[in-house]
């Protein structure tokens, strides 16, 4: 049920703004229509996004992902690859986000570190209804490294907290948001199968905050 309301959403979407183009194209502006045209292609990328999802949630239950646990990657250069690609679906992110990021290579595969941090900051924006959120990445007690994503956002209460699990949707009804269960049940697994761990702080109203933990090289 869940699953297929993430696919809806931005599927209606799709048709109903391609519907709206073809009944109404010879009264439509060139800039309203471009307008349009642009909604179809953010819809159209969160839906291939909510799809890539659900491909990986199948092969991780499935056991069919594969974890190199003698992996390298460098988090700030990743960091700035995952900015500027979520960036684009906010208006005014790049004043929104907060962000300092030590470098470091870290013990994780690249393609999983840009899953997680695009996921989990992509959250941060979505519910933080346009206030700040703050980005940092430091070493901590020698070996590891800690990130940590702080938002001002709606929260989540300690029932919601408890239920962090694949399909969960928090406030579904309130929000009407798609891809916060799923990418963060996603992001907590692929975290814990490449040794690293995840904790979560929050309060309904006042924001929450993720710190992820990996190994360092040195």
């Amino acid at each position: 049920k869940h699953f297929v309301h993430e696919i809806n959403t931005p599927l209606n979407g799709i048709v109903g703004i391609a519907t709206l183009l073809t009944d109404h194209s010879d009264n439509l502006e060139k800039e309203d229509a471009l307008v349009l045209y642009q909604s179809i292609k953010k819809s159209g990328e969160r839906l291939n996004r909510t799809m890539q999802n659900l491909l990986m949630y199948e092969e991780l239950i499935e056991n069919n992902l594969t974890f190199n646990l003698k992996a390298s990657d460098e988090v700030s250069a990743t960091m700035r690859q995952v900015l500027v690609s979520v960036q684009q679906n906010y208006d005014n992110s790049d004043q929104r986000i907060e962000c300092n990021v030590e470098a470091a290579n870290l013990k994780v595969e690249k393609k999983y570190l840009q899953f997680i941090l695009y996921e989990l900051i992509d959250n941060a924006l979505k519910f933080s209804d346009n206030q700040q959120v703050c980005i940092s990445g430091n070493l901590v007690e020698g070996s590891s490294y800690e990130i940590c994503i702080k938002d001002r956002g709606i929260g989540f209460s300690k029932t919601e907290l408890k239920n962090i699990s694949s399909g969960t949707q928090f406030n579904r009804d309130k929000l009407e948001q798609q891809g916060l269960g799923l990418g963060l049940a996603l992001s907590k697994e692929l975290i814990e199968k490449s040794d690293g761990s995840m904790t979560i702080e929050s309060s309904e109203h006042k924001g929450t905050t993720i710190v992820i933990r990996f190994a360092a090289w040195f």
